[in-house]
């Protein structure tokens, strides 16, 4: 007499586990005065039957430990055939929920005093096996805020006890709530008045991230559905909506201003500027829109206005003395089309444009030593971020930002100016003392509001193959 089920000697909490036996050589034929019993060396009795041919056995109650399961048929005197399988059966892990940016596990409590720890092994995809131990037996829970939002995990509740260990079942899944792409993602822009992202991205192959970008997708915040691609024929280099929300405008580094309406998510035609070319663009109050203009090789730039009441690009107008600007970043003061502009190079000038009467006056300028990267103006705090520091609208020093030793170079602020982002740290703007890490924050983000971050990164390519994820990152859990 052989077992012919189960298949395997591995099982979990909440496996239904099927036995069989089959008889060999000379079989019975008359089961009226025999007994059939299945027993466990751990749990005893699991079922007995009588004068019936019942070779099948189909539990769900064994206790988690090593059993070994022996069945018997014997008459009233003695026992006719015998014959013993050994099978674990390990902590039973249920169906892992997941957050934005969490993995959540449970798993039963083990009840038995040879208790040592709970061992959870976890897999990700192309890493090294990670294992994180329990020692408290009453724990039935792990929450694992590591995880990489797109990659794919696979958990185990390995058992250790006294008397040896114990591994359950594998639960699999793919962490985060995301969106994948095979064309590289260059920049975001939140809707002010709708539940949507637009997404400047690239249809490669190309050179990311010093290529341009093949139009945009539109992306719904709540479910992380793509809504549309527009532009796919253009390479943009920047795009701005207007303060009522109406229209997105966007640079390409032609003469060009492409208009999408945004209620449709269609062309609302285009606007010719009298540039070299437009670069980088910021939509200002009173109808208009200011933007970088662009020379055909590397060297200095200047701006320009477009009128959007009539789609005309205005004549330049300064008292600057005609002041060129190196390359860097500048941002606008929307209530008064200040422009702020600092140049990206190991050394430049900090200065703020007024445009009264769509003339470019220069109030402030200063040089500063060190190299400036992005510039963020924050309409609520009215305070300007530029790499770790913080100034007011006069270009007035404030403060700093510093995570220990070196400095927190800022990449984004939420909406009401009191959180700022920086490599995956949140910092309180008030205070500019970090709040905590944001673990496993890949890529660059911006914030939705005080609560929640969108976030992107894309890999870099291999043999010309793109992998872009868009992802949402809550900041409170």
């Amino acid at each position: 007499m052989t077992f012919s089920q189960p298949q395997k000697a591995n099982f979990a909490q909440g496996d239904t586990i099927n036995f069989e036996i089959v008889l060999q050589g000379d079989t019975i034929q008359d089961f009226s005065k025999l007994t059939i019993t299945w027993r466990s060396n751990i749990d005893g009795i699991i079922k007995e039957v009588k004068g019936v041919k019942d070779l099948k056995l189909s539990d769900t109650t064994l206790s988690v430990d090593e059993h070994i399961i022996t069945v018997e048929i014997k008459n009233e005197l003695d026992s006719v055939k015998k014959s013993s399988f050994t099978i674990q059966k390990g902590v039973g892990l249920l169906k892992p929920e997941k957050t934005d940016h969490t993995v959540i596990l449970r798993w039963k409590k083990y009840e038995k005093a040879n208790f040592k720890a709970y061992k959870i092994v976890r897999h990700r995809q192309n890493r090294p096996v990670d294992t994180i131990t329990i020692t408290n037996q009453a724990t039935t829970t792990f929450t694992d805020d590591t995880v990489w939002p797109g990659d794919a995990y696979k958990y185990t509740v390995v058992l250790s006890r006294t008397n040896g260990t114990l591994k359950g079942n594998e639960r699999s899944l793919v962490a985060g709530t995301f969106i994948e792409m095979d064309y590289p993602i260059r920049s975001l822009v939140k809707d002010p008045f709708r539940d949507r992202i637009y997404a400047l991205v690239a249809e490669g192959p190309r050179s990311y991230p010093l290529g341009g970008g093949n139009g945009i997708i539109v992306v719904n915040t709540k479910d992380l559905k793509i809504e549309a691609r527009l532009l796919k024929h253009i390479s943009c280099t920047d795009m701005t909506i207007s303060l009522d929300g109406k229209y997105m405008y966007l640079a390409d580094e032609s003469t060009t201003i492409q208009k999408i309406e945004l209620e449709t998510l269609t062309s609302a035609g285009t606007i010719e500027t009298k540039s070299l070319g437009v670069y980088h663009l910021e939509a200002g109050s009173n109808n208009r829109l200011y933007y970088y203009v662009t020379p055909p090789t590397s060297g200095t730039r200047h701006f320009g206005i477009v009128d959007l009441a009539n789609n005309i690009d205005l004549p330049y107008k300064e008292k600057m003395k005609d002041q060129p600007f190196n390359v860097g970043d500048f941002d606008i003061d929307p209530a008064t089309n200040t422009i702020y502009h600092v140049e990206a190079l190991n050394g430049g000038n900090f200065s703020k444009i007024t445009t009264t009467s769509d003339i470019f006056e220069l109030p402030v300028s200063f040089y500063v030593h060190s190299a400036f990267g992005k510039l963020i103006f924050n309409s609520s705090k009215q305070r300007l971020f530029v790499n770790e520091q913080v100034y007011d609208r006069d270009l007035n020093f404030i403060g700093e930002f510093y995570d220990g030793s070196s400095e927190a170079l800022i990449t984004a602020v939420s909406p009401s100016g009191n959180l700022a982002l920086s490599l995956g740290d949140l910092y309180d703007v008030n205070t500019f003392k970090k709040i905590k890490s944001l673990t496993r924050l890949p890529g660059h983000g911006i914030f939705l509001n005080d609560k929640q971050l969108i976030c992107y990164y894309t890999e870099n390519p291999l043999d010309k193959v793109y992998k872009s994820r868009i992802f949402r990152y809550g900041v409170d859990n």
